[in-house]
């Protein structure tokens, strides 16, 4: 559904300073006068000139089961005095208290603004969150360079995580980001120096790298789940994985996420969904899924939605799968918005409501789903909530298509053939959407092939791309698979080849392949199996399989 993640986007914007979980917020409750709150250690206490104190605080609450709300309420009263009195580690505090919803209501617009107070008091930390935030556009717009500036600023703060995001971003040349390789060098290179483990790795320092993560790993720090969830990925490099330690390997990811590190519980839920390092659970898997999207991972909530709405490891739930695709969405996650989008269109489970889902679909094309855009672009071609634009159309297809939609592409080239625009240009579409496994494009392609479209015919090649739409469950690519081979056209006539190709077309509801099956058989003498597969291309709207049933020696049953 979702493409592969930049490492940029590894670090959940709730971890932060913390390290801590997202528990289930409560009511509010009076809040202790004093200035201090005690905890399992009486030499750290929580107070506003001691930020450590209450991190460590916030820990202990984590790793308690049912920690009572008014010890929550209490500690964001200190965090939040402590902000007031401009220590930037007290805002950032209240940032996860915020986002998490601890003590109270989930506020996004009340965590970005102790977020901005922490990054103006100096804070690295809180100038990292809003990097995150604009590079996501969760709580923030969208804004891929303005997550670089604030990276940098994070950066020129000794924050060691961001000056390593920031070394990613300029190596792979993604989310909008320039290419840099000399400043990306410059970046890891000062992340290795103020200790960040996977950065030494990086840059081949492995001795170095692997002993730094080992050492967060295991302390009771900040930032603690993601050391482990890296050295879980750097004693896992390519070269190595014939020789992986799983039990290790597995250890390390599930610890991570226990300390909130929301990639690795994406991960664990990977491989137990998969079942190829690990014995098959789906049920297992969905619960890493849950607990990565209550820490905020997009990918996360978009799987816990598609798991509720279709039952698959929990009970059916469409309510709760749509609030979980729209919490993807607000995540940054586009197909979440477009799933959402496409109800409204169809008013499914939902009320049909063409302007939302016109929203929606701007949303999930914003945020990189070539789903939505496709969407977006079909509402313009055919008028639908919006007057009829093609040239807008032809703008959102293109845009579907550049993220490797196939559908857009697909759609484009059927634009292009249609409206005499372009043949050239409609056979690079058909042949990218293809190459995408949209079997459309196939189709597409080969039926241009087959007529000579654009100056070039060619039956063999012609039929190649219609069974490969065949072998992409496309019932139209197999009755045209299925009519080369029966007529010859390309040289080489077989009936059993045909009627191979027809048997599929059929099975994927093509209603003249079940014809051709049923005259099939019926000249073979299988006048039962004649009129199933008649009565079949009656159903799917053959008028002429209707006309022949009857006339069959053996009255049609019912499939």
């Amino acid at each position: 559904m979702t493409p592969t993640v930049s490492p940029l986007l590894k670090t959940p914007i709730l971890l932060g300073a913390l390290g801590w979980c997202g528990c289930t917020s409560t009511a509010a409750t009076a809040v202790p006068s004093d200035a201090s709150v005690a905890h399992d250690d009486p030499e750290q206490p929580c107070t506003i000139d001691d930020a450590e104190g209450c991190r460590a605080l916030a820990r202990a609450y984590r790793r308690a089961p049912n920690t009572p709300p008014e010890r929550w309420r209490a500690l964001a009263d200190i965090a939040s005095r402590g902000c007031d009195a401009n220590h930037s580690a007290h805002c950032h505090i209240m940032v996860n208290l915020r986002l998490l919803g601890l003590g109270g209501e989930p506020d996004l617009e009340g965590a970005v603004a102790f977020a901005r107070r922490a990054c103006d008091l100096d804070g690295g930390e809180g100038c990292h969150t809003l990097a995150m935030m604009s590079l996501r556009g969760y709580g923030l717009p969208l804004a891929p360079q303005r997550a670089v500036a604030f990276l940098q600023k994070a950066c020129r703060r000794d924050h060691a995580e961001s000056c390593f995001a920031l070394a990613v971003a300029l190596r792979d040349d993604g989310e909008g980001i320039p290419k840099d390789a000399e400043r990306s060098a410059r970046m890891m290179q000062r992340a290795c120096q103020l200790g960040h483990g996977a950065s030494c790795f990086a840059q081949g320092k492995r001795e170095r790298g692997t002993a730094l993560l080992e050492k967060s790993c295991a302390a009771d720090e900040a930032g603690q789940g993601a050391a482990c969830l890296r050295l879980a990925e750097v004693l896992v490099t390519p070269s190595d994985r014939a020789e992986v330690d799983t039990q290790r390997y597995m250890a390390l990811l599930e610890k991570a996420c226990s300390l909130d590190a929301s990639d690795a519980c994406h991960r664990v839920a990977a491989h137990y969904r998969q079942g190829k390092l690990v014995p098959k659970d789906d049920a297992r898997a969905m619960r890493f899924t849950e607990a990565a999207c209550e820490l905020g991972h997009k990918t996360g909530c978009y799987n816990l939605g598609f798991g509720y709405i279709n039952g698959h490891s929990v009970p059916k739930d469409i309510n709760r799968g749509i609030d979980l695709y729209l919490k993807a969405c607000d995540l940054g996650d586009g197909d979440g918005c477009t799933n959402v989008g496409t109800l409204h269109i169809k008013g499914e489970h939902v009320t049909r409501d063409f302007l939302r889902a016109r929203s929606l679909f701007a949303r999930g094309c914003e945020r990189q789903s070539g789903h939505g855009c496709f969407s977006l672009g079909m509402m313009h071609h055919d008028g639908i909530g919006v007057p009829r634009n093609k040239t807008v159309a032809v703008e959102f297809l293109g845009r579907a298509c550049d993220l490797e939609y196939g559908k857009g592409c697909s759609a484009l080239g059927v634009y292009f053939l249609r409206e005499k625009i372009d043949a050239a240009k409609a056979k690079l579409m058909f042949e990218k959407a293809c190459t995408l496994e949209e079997a459309s494009g196939c189709i597409g392609i080969a039926t241009m092939l087959l007529r000579g479209d654009g100056g070039t015919q060619d039956q063999a090649e012609a039929l190649r791309y219609f069974e490969k739409s065949c072998a992409l469950d496309s019932g139209d690519g197999c009755h045209q698979a299925g009519s080369f081979y029966l007529n010859g056209i390309h040289g080489i006539e077989s009936k059993d080849l045909a009627f191979k190709f027809y048997e599929k077309g059929c099975a994927l509801q093509n209603a003249t392949s079940c014809y051709n099956m049923g005259i099939f058989a019926n000249e073979n003498g299988r006048h039962a199996e004649a009129a199933q597969f008649l009565a079949k291309s009656c159903e799917l709207g053959d008028e002429d399989a209707c006309a022949l049933i009857s006339e069959l020696p053996t009255p049609p049953s019912s499939l």
